[in-house]
């Protein structure tokens, strides 16, 4: 099955933040392929010291709505693809990935008119051993928990005009989290639990770009929380597609538990370390994830495993010295 076409008679422009970022350009082309009107804004910068939704609330400048609410007409969409990732500031964090998607969710919601897609991320789950839309959030470091803010925020203030889609980790040739998903895969050190048979939560960016089109596009009301649909990889055959063939090792189950403490420790002590070993740990146990709202409203991405393959194959041609 392919995506399907629109199902909404009338879109609106889509306002899009973040279009100049990784996911975000993809989402632009996404959009943009579909016929749909998209006019890019640039994300202000926003700092705040928060450490609940009521503060995150509380810190809505009502300049900025009044700015945004000018650029919407009935049927307009924002689609909010920007954020912080790094960094170590937890106010910029705050600024960036919950005060700004609290302030577009108040304003969707004053106009009575208008909707908003938030890309939000499902570290705000950390190590759930199930990713679910509804489950309780769990976050691990300065950056899932500023996701997670956020995610209250919008759901809170919107409730009805607003939903937040949750990807995994989300690669590209473009990306270096996935060249060093490939280096890695490709080299000795490729190690996953035994059997490797655990389900992880891995992304193609054209999967995500096409499930927001989609989540713009229905004519279904989506609920406040939508995941990335599942794209059917094992911890085993994620690592041995990423490296072209490679079998990975399979180390004793129990060192799994030890990964998950070091990761922990690292949020609280070395939060670049704690994400880069949450990235480790979806590789080597794994993550379940309930099926998606997408799914099974009909949805299936249009990058299939071939097109994994060609992204692999081209990240690690770009790593040889020579032909």
């Amino acid at each position: 099955m392919i995506d399907q076409e629109p199902t909404t008679p009338h879109v609106g422009t889509v306002h899009l933040l973040g279009a100049s970022g990784f996911v975000g350009k993809h989402v632009r082309l996404a959009l943009e392929a579909e016929g749909l009107v998209v006019t890019t804004h640039r994300a202000p910068r926003l700092r705040l010291g928060a450490r609940d939704v009521r503060e995150v609330i509380a810190g809505i400048d009502d300049a900025l709505v009044h700015d945004i609410r000018a650029w919407l007409h009935p049927g307009d969409v924002i689609v909010n693809v920007a954020g912080l990732i790094g960094g170590g500031d937890p106010d910029a964090f705050t600024g960036a990935n919950a005060l700004l998607p609290a302030a577009l969710a108040r304003t969707v919601a004053s106009t009575g008119s208008t909707r908003l897609v938030h890309v939000s991320s499902a570290a705000v789950q950390g190590s759930s051993r199930t990713l679910t839309a509804a489950g309780a959030l769990s976050p691990f470091n300065g950056y899932s928990r500023s996701k997670a803010l956020g995610e209250l925020a919008v759901q809170s203030l919107a409730p009805e005009a607003a939903t937040c889609l949750r990807p995994a980790s989300v690669h590209g040739r473009d990306r270096g989290v996935t060249r060093a998903v490939v280096a890695l895969a490709s080299s000795v050190a490729s190690t996953t639990l035994a059997p490797g048979t655990a389900s992880t939560p891995q992304h193609h960016v054209e999967n995500v770009a096409a499930a927001v089109r989609r989540l713009v596009t229905m004519a279904e009301n989506p609920p406040p929380v939508v995941l990335q649909p599942d794209e059917g990889f094992t911890t085993y055959n994620f690592l041995m597609l990423m490296s072209g063939g490679r079998r990975p090792h399979l180390a004793p189950r129990r060192l799994g538990p030890l990964v998950s403490g070091l990761r922990g420790a690292s949020a609280r002590y070395l939060p670049v370390a704690g994400k880069q070993l949450r990235r480790l740990e979806l590789m080597l146990r794994g993550q379940d994830q309930e099926m998606s709202w997408l799914t099974e409203h009909g949805f299936t991405g249009p990058r299939r495993h071939e097109a994994w393959i060609d992204m692999a194959e081209e990240v690690r041609a770009a790593r040889r010295p020579y032909p």
